[in-house]
């Protein structure tokens, strides 16, 4: 039955079914995460880069220091970050006694936070789910068009912890399914309800959310398109200026570090290599086809989907609406078309030098894309005589998305036993000796080297801080072959030997691979996967 404006009034039984796809992708979250965790442990590629780089800057935020990782831009999360942090510790305040200062309280407490902002991450996201399925449902009164669109985060295959990992895409996942919901809205909704009581608010919405989703991680940039799919002149001109004036506010704090970010950008996109690295020229042609296999190896359902896509518009393409719909018709090829390129431009950056979550907005369209199409055609939802087509075709990608998830949580389980034994080798070896100085290197499981890296990314007056001055906060950076000293900046490594010479144990943790010069060392411990654990001795390097 339809309401007065035009949608669907929902009962309880139906609020109920659309929990049921956002209670799975929560079950999934936090078994997912419970695999993952530490987050320092580095496996499936989610360690301390970028999360702890995200919790340091947060802290900085609270004792007033700005930003200084703007790469991303990344603020929404920095913010995020600070809130949690500060939430949790003022908790702890009232509940303990033996109450620490905010930064001590971080110090011994990192892998806590981060999980606390995880998991608002991965309830935000949950919520994002239950409301685009809700628009769904209310526009179009289809609980297969609802299963459809709610199963777009799962398409994320492996990368799909990044929905609650601590970086920017958890913030822009979240910000762009609501801001698909509210832009299904509004083209879904029908013209009588142009004048809805109800509508007046979704050019801002839409400003807003597009804000949150670019500001949080840039590869969201694409999506810029949707503000055309406003119903009017007058409202696309609204969502963009509250879509920029949005993006003004939040990147105050970081206004002096904008001129590095824009350089930064500039470098990745007129090199070919990796970060800004290699020729001049926008892509290496060579890799292309490389890149391409990864993103079909990654994204492979949503790769199926588009073609579905593909498929529906050759048996389809001679399928108008109705003419009572002409209006709607319009309206959803427009939407149509933003879509398609938005996810085109959004494979082009993932094809530029392919890394997994580069593609991650690409991958997030295909089911909104898939609904647009198969309401526009009229096929599937609106056929009964289809509707069995439907059905198997949302059966064979939910069998298939049920056998990767297995497959992946078995596979993790393996690699989180192998993880844990090592880290407690290493933990052990290292508790043999009294009061040692621990020195680590990119890519070591290691809780004190995670936090030394979130410190090299914030102002060095805030790390200076946060150690309190102490000059043994240090770690190693190989490429450079230099001692990175919080507060401090970069060292030469026989500062190394220097301390080893004061009496007290130095140990040096590498990954497989690194090697170090200049300072004398002893092997005590080698790990099955390559890791290196050396004591650093007194004598100089010969």
């Amino acid at each position: 039955m339809r309401a007065t404006e035009g949608l669907v009034l929902m009962s309880l039984r139906i609020r109920l079914l659309l929990c049921i796809i956002p209670a799975i992708i929560l079950s999934t979250g936090v078994a997912m995460y419970l695999c993952v965790r530490p987050f320092y442990a580095g496996l499936l590629g989610f360690d301390y880069d970028p999360a702890y780089a995200y919790l340091m800057n947060g802290v900085g935020i609270l004792h007033g220091y700005a930003p200084r990782h703007v790469d991303h831009p990344g603020t929404p999360v920095q913010f995020l970050c600070a809130g949690v942090t500060f939430v949790i510790w003022s908790i702890a305040q009232l509940v303990d006694i033996n109450a620490v200062s905010l930064d001590l309280f971080v110090q011994t407490n990192p892998e806590f936070i981060l999980s606390c902002i995880s998991f608002v991450f991965l309830t935000v996201h949950v919520t994002a789910v239950y409301y685009i399925g809700a628009v769904v449902y209310r526009t179009t009164d289809s609980l297969q068009s609802v299963a459809l669109i709610q199963t777009s985060s799962l398409l994320l295959n492996s990368s799909f912890f990044h929905v609650m990992y601590v970086n920017g895409e958890a913030a822009s996942i979240c910000a762009s399914l609501f801001l698909l919901g509210v832009v299904l809205r509004e083209t879904f909704d029908s013209e009588h309800s142009d004048n809805n009581r109800n509508r007046h608010w979704i050019p801002f919405l839409v400003g807003l959310l597009l804000a949150i989703a670019v500001t949080s991680k840039v590869t969201f940039a694409p999506y810029i398109l949707l503000l055309f799919s406003m119903g009017s002149s007058k409202r696309i001109l609204t969502s963009f200026l509250y879509f920029l004036a949005t993006v003004l506010v939040i990147l105050i704090p970081v206004r002096l570090r904008i001129k590095h970010f824009i350089e930064w950008i500039y470098r990745i996109t007129v090199h070919s290599g990796y970060y800004g690295t290699g020729s001049r020229g926008y892509v290496d042609i060579a890799d292309l086809p490389h890149h391409f296999l990864q993103i079909n190896e990654d994204y492979s359902f949503s790769i199926a989907c588009l073609g579905v896509i593909i498929v529906l518009f050759v048996l389809h393409r001679g399928a108008s609406p109705a003419a009572s719909n002409i209006i709607d018709g319009r309206r959803r090829n427009r939407l149509l078309g933003l879509l398609l390129t938005a996810s085109v431009l959004s494979a082009v950056i993932a094809l530029k030098h392919y890394q997994g979550r580069y593609a991650i907005p690409m991958a997030l369209l295909t089911g909104t894309i898939l609904l647009v199409v198969l309401h526009q055609y009229e096929a599937f939802g609106y056929s009964t005589k289809k509707k069995h087509f439907y059905h198997v075709f949302l059966g064979a990608i939910s069998v298939s998305c049920l056998i990767y998830y297995v497959n992946l949580f078995i596979s993790l389980s393996k690699a989180y036993n192998s993880r844990v034994s090592e880290l407690s080798a290493i933990e052990t070896t290292i508790s043999t000796f009294p009061n040692p100085v621990l020195v680590g290197d990119y890519r070591v499981p290691n809780l004190q080297y995670a936090t030394q890296f979130g410190l090299s990314y914030v102002a060095r007056e805030f790390a200076w801080h946060f150690t309190g001055g102490a000059e043994d906060q240090i770690s190693y950076d190989s490429s450079r072959d230099m001692i990175v000293a919080a507060g401090y900046g970069l060292k030469d490594i026989r500062i190394l030997t220097e301390l080893a010479q004061n009496g007290r144990p130095v140990l040096l943790l590498l990954p497989e691979g690194a090697t170090v010069s200049g300072v004398s060392t002893n092997l005590i411990l080698r790990t099955p996967s390559g890791l290196r654990l050396f004591q650093v001795t007194s004598s100089e390097s010969p």
